[in-house]
């Protein structure tokens, strides 16, 4: 059981410091788990596609997060 823990907690490390900009480094999990994973979104149906609307300034964060880790698996794979 405190292994699964410790597990999470150094995943969860590597997220920040990886995926994250500067700024979130500082926070705790509650901290990002309230600002990042509790956004809330409204899941769309258009065109026969599906879509998730969030506000702007959550939907920088995730294209950064996606651009951050886009970087990572190109340098993984050199």
């Amino acid at each position: 059981f405190f292994r699964l823990g410790i597990l999470a907690y150094n995943l969860f490390q590597g997220f920040k410091h990886w995926a994250l900009k500067k700024e979130w480094r500082q926070h705790q999990v509650r901290t990002v788990r309230w600002r990042l994973y509790q956004t809330a979104g409204k899941i769309v149906r258009h065109a026969g596609q599906l879509y998730l609307k969030v506000r702007d300034s959550a939907m920088a964060l995730f294209a950064d997060i996606r651009h951050y880790c886009g970087q990572l698996a190109a340098e993984g794979e050199t």
